[in-house]
């Protein structure tokens, strides 16, 4: 049995289905629609905090994405410590407003030099007390506006532009959903 049909419409019909799954990024599930996009919030610095742009949705009225990291000692539960070239990665929820972003973590992901998970936490479990919580951070170069930036331009169907002039008004998206 031939794997291509010699029937033209079950071939158009095949075409027409992998062109779209292609145009929606579906072509490698493993990766999710289009897999992430880490972007630098200080390009100049090197190894620095990054946000997956393609890890932004819609979260309780505000948006979450991934970011990463170094790991740092303020950036550590207490009582743990990373080995030098370990990363933290944490989801966090924001809310853009016109001149702050409220910012609550939702998980973290502390992860070995060699990237093998050392511990994951999802906030608001017990063993979370320890953990720094931003509350309201200002606007300027760091990864949490970047989210705020990243999501303004995706409700106008831009790229990211970044870095963003301060108290730029493209922070503040103008939807709520994509």
């Amino acid at each position: 049995m031939p794997l291509i049909s010699r029937n033209p419409s079950v071939r158009t019909m095949a075409s027409v289905l992998a062109l779209l799954l292609g145009a929606m990024g579906c072509a490698d599930a493993a990766d999710g629609l289009t897999g992430p996009d880490w972007r630098r919030v200080m390009p100049d610095m090197g190894d620095w905090h990054e946000i997956d742009v393609n890890s932004l949705v819609p979260h309780e009225g505000g948006w979450a994405a991934w970011t990463k990291s170094p790991s740092r000692e303020v950036d550590m539960p207490e009582g743990m410590a990373l080995a030098p070239g370990g990363s933290v990665r944490v989801r966090m929820h924001v809310e853009c407003g016109q001149h702050s972003v409220a910012v609550r973590f939702l998980e973290a992901r502390f992860l070995a030099a060699d990237g093998q998970l050392v511990q994951a936490t999802t906030f608001g479990d017990p063993d979370t007390d320890g953990f720094p919580s931003p509350g309201a951070v200002s606007y300027k170069q760091n990864a949490i506006p970047m989210i705020c930036a990243a999501a303004a331009a995706r409700c106008e169907g831009d790229a990211l532009e970044w870095p963003l002039p301060t108290d730029d008004p493209r922070f503040v998206p103008t939807c709520k959903a994509f």
